[in-house]
């Protein structure tokens, strides 16, 4: 059944008092599934008026009240302004997902349900370091992953909370927040040690000295984007491949100071990297990405605009990744002379993929 469909149907048993209608909707909801895909508006107008709903509700708890995405909502800041976050049913909410919310204030997050342990805050523009000190004091150790990407307000202070109060932390984007630099990195560094996946994309502010010591600190990031942070050399990558032998995926798109000896390090050390985002990395060569393909299980590589990059990095990947090698972006390697699909098919059978974005 289609959203619209969905709410149409809700629509028809909201205001009624008929127990077949009531029996009519649970038996359909608990049939269809639907109960899980029901907008935000009709839930909370079931909630109050259907008695077999709240049954329902009841019932399921754990999958309709767990995972909460506000961002298709016209007000997503309604939820928290008109109370709803004190229900009872939202006791047990885990997951709570909120984007491009311009309304969306300080103040707000204040009313978060303690229970949640994922939270996405991205691009809400109104928010500052307040907001996500409430968040931290409110939720504390029990988050788990948080993510605020582009946001112009938020600087080390911020940083510093998510430090003191978040130490549980295994997930964390600080993407676009351009005002935190290496001083909100090293606090993070200096409490948050249980990292797994790490987003500092477009941070100009941190220096390699911030960016080796958070590395050091979580030995057990897998996933590690870089993207646009063109300050970083080798020598913090070195450090990820030293300390983070898990590493499964890396981004350095834009790192164009990042050269072969990087490639070298992880191509050694991180024999689990399947995915590595190299576009525009204009210093690597043949030397690094042979030892990347020696030594590393890839499936998806970007070499977009590597221009150093030459037909003796396809034969070291033909030979070492055509079996598991799924994507491979070689648009603009100049020196690779057979670059168009149809080539490239030829010494990898299972490409499907030829043009890699992050």
């Amino acid at each position: 059944m289609t959203s619209t469909a969905t709410e149409l149907f809700l629509e028809a048993f909201v205001d009624s008092d008929s127990p077949s209608a009531d029996q009519l909707l649970l038996t359909a909801l608990r049939s269809t599934g639907m109960s899980q895909k029901i907008p935000l508006p009709s839930l909370i107008a079931l909630l109050s008026t259907c008695r077999s709903f709240r049954e329902l509700a009841k019932e399921q708890s754990t999958l309709l009240f767990k995972v909460l995405d506000l961002s298709p909502l016209r007000a997503p800041e309604e939820f928290f302004s008109q109370g709803i976050t004190s229900r009872a049913e939202f006791s047990r909410l885990r997951e709570v997902k909120i984007q491009f919310a311009d309304l969306l204030f300080d103040e707000h997050l204040s009313l978060l349900p303690k229970s949640v342990t994922h939270l996405s805050l991205d691009a809400c523009h109104s928010l500052t370091d307040k907001g996500v000190k409430s968040v931290a004091q409110r939720i504390g150790r029990s988050l788990l992953h948080f993510s605020i990407y582009w946001n112009s307000n938020v600087t080390d202070a911020a940083a510093v909370s998510l430090s003191v109060r978040c130490s549980s932390l295994t997930s964390l984007s600080l993407s676009g927040c351009q005002k935190v630099s290496s001083n909100g990195v090293l606090a993070l560094a200096s409490r948050c040690r249980k990292l797994q996946r790490l987003n500092l994309t477009r941070l100009p502010l941190v220096a390699d000295l911030g960016l080796s010591t958070i590395l050091q600190a979580n030995p057990h990031i897998s996933e590690l984007r870089l993207y646009a942070d063109s300050q970083f050399t080798s020598a913090p990558i070195t450090v990820a491949a030293t300390v983070c032998s898990t590493l499964a995926l890396v981004d350095l798109t834009g790192l164009s100071l990042v050269d072969d000896a990087a490639l070298v390090a992880l191509g050694q050390s991180c024999k689990r990297l399947h995915e590595a985002i190299l576009s525009w990395c204009t210093a690597i060569g043949d030397v690094g990405v042979c030892a990347l393909a020696c030594g590393c299980p890839l499936q998806r590589l970007s070499l977009h605009g590597s221009r150093l990059v030459s037909t003796a990095s396809l034969d070291a990947l033909e030979s070492s990744c055509a079996a598991t090698l799924r994507g491979l972006d070689v648009r603009g390697c100049t020196r690779i002379p057979e670059r168009e699909p149809c080539h490239l098919r030829r010494r990898f059978h299972r490409l499907t993929e030829f043009v890699i974005h992050t």
